[in-house]
This record gives C-alpha cells, structure tokens and sequence, in this order.
C-alpha cells in the first residue's frame, strides 16, 4: 500500500475513533495503531505543522502501555498547554489541546521517552536491588517528576505581566476542554515504587536534557 493511502486510512481511523459507539471507536483505534507500527509513522505526521484552523483537537499516542509512559505524558501535556487521559485497554493516551502545542508536546514527549529509556537500561540499582520491572517503573517514574518539577521551574521564570497572564488564560482554555470532552475523567496512581528506585531516577532526571520549547507554544493564543 502506497504510503500516501495508508496516512489516508489511517486519518479516516483516527476521525472514527471518537465516535459515540464504543466498539467502532476501540476497533478504529486499534487499526490505526497496527497501521502505525506496521508502516514505522509517526503520530506528530497527523498534526499539521501549519494549522489554517488552530482549534482544539485530540489525537490518540499510541503504545502508551505503561504507567510511567501515560505519567510521563499527562505531566508533559500539561506544560504545553494540552491535558492527556490513559486510556489503557487501548494502550494509547488521549491528547487534547491546539494543533501547534500538540505538535510540540509530542515531539518532546518522545525527545523525553528515548533519553530515559538509555537511562534506566544503564542505571544501576543500589542497596542490593535487583532491576526487576516494578525498579524500573519506579526509576522512570522518579525521573519524570524531577523533569515535572524542571519544567515548572520555567514557568517560574516567566516575566510578570502579558507573558503570565497569557500563559494562565492559554492553561484554562485548555482545562476547560478537557473537562468539556472528558467530564469523568479522574487520575491515576502510578502503583507502588521502590523507594531506592524512585530517588535514584529523580537524582537522574537532573541529567535528562529538556530541550524545553515551551516559548514556541506561547504564540497560539
């Protein structure tokens, strides 16, 4: 299948998966993730890099099948100006938020993803752990709340005034539709951690380069 059939199949999949029926939805969702995988595409390729309409969307990131990737999301989202919800039956994360900011979330979000996972494949665990999976969830879940409080040390810095009360207004907006569209939505735990795991990951989220392009999603007010 010609490659530019498969981003139409797999456009016409992603319009289906919010439809009112669930079954049609999970079975669209499921088939544009296969079409994903299969063809190596990327999400960001379904978000136009110059939006004539820059109104809110959601898109699906698919393979989001563990805890501390839908954490790493949700905190992520939240500082470019979108809001994420797990949906874990379909392992993917539902991405709300304006095309431009979702464009930068996303890049970063996998920027983000690919350094820690050369993190805790070379991380040594202390005390005598073992590096089971519950360690590794916990280390990557510890790094994702230190790059959490990284990003929001950013948004410190900002100047007083037009830049400030912009970012509060563009962070509403965004609240706002995603309570419009998902009313019952609540948080999840991340599980259970290892103590010397997670403390381990925050001290090596200090050394995970942010690239923070957090300024690029201030002009879509």
């Amino acid at each position: 299948m010609e490659i530019d059939k498969v981003v139409e199949l797999v456009q016409k999949l992603l319009a289906l998966s919010h439809s009112s029926n669930e079954n049609e939805a999970a079975v669209a969702m499921g088939k544009a993730r296969e079409l994903l995988i299969k063809h190596n595409l990327d999400m960001a390729t379904f978000v136009e890099t110059e939006p004539k309409n820059n109104s809110f969307m959601e898109i699906p990131l698919f393979s989001i099948e563990e805890k501390w990737e839908a954490h790493l999301v949700a905190k992520v989202a939240r500082h470019f100006f979108c809001r994420a919800i797990w949906q874990r039956g379909n392992q993917c994360s539902l991405v709300v938020g304006k095309a431009d900011n979702l464009l930068v979330m996303v890049e970063t979000y996998y920027w983000l993803r690919t350094q820690m996972s050369y993190f805790v494949d070379n991380a040594k665990p202390t005390n005598g752990d073992i590096k089971t999976q519950s360690w590794r969830t916990s280390y990557l879940v510890g790094i994702s709340f230190t790059l959490d409080d990284r990003l929001k040390r950013t948004e410190e810095e900002l100047p007083q005034g037009e830049v400030k009360a912009l970012v509060v207004r563009l962070d509403k907006e965004v609240e706002y539709k995603y309570k419009e569209l998902h009313p019952n939505s609540v948080s999840f735990y991340t599980g259970p951690r290892n103590g010397n795991a997670f403390e381990l990951g925050r001290q090596d989220g200090w050394k995970v380069n942010t690239q923070s392009r957090r300024n690029l999603a201030l002009g879509s007010g």
